[in-house]
């Protein structure tokens, strides 16, 4: 697939033109001790981004031959219900 192939540069360029626009901002506040809320918080933040992606992990990282048959994956998701 081309666009996979070159899809990474544009991103490229906007993380750059970001950074150059807000870098002089990028500095270490003084870090203070983390709470017990802030832990659990943080916690549950990333599960549940990671709980509810989990599932469509399998429908990103399906791959199918470029020389099999057209009908195929579409025919399967029809099937399943769409």
């Amino acid at each position: 697939m081309w666009f996979e192939r070159i899809i990474w540069f544009p991103v490229l360029v906007a993380f750059v033109v970001a950074l150059g626009v807000s870098g002089k901002h990028l500095t270490s506040p003084a870090a203070e001790p983390a709470t017990v809320q802030a832990i659990l918080s943080f916690a549950g933040v990333i599960a549940g981004f990671t709980i509810t992606y989990s599932p469509l992990g399998s429908d990103f990282t399906m791959y199918y031959s470029p020389g099999g048959p057209r009908s195929g994956p579409i025919s399967l998701w029809w099937l399943n219900g769409g």
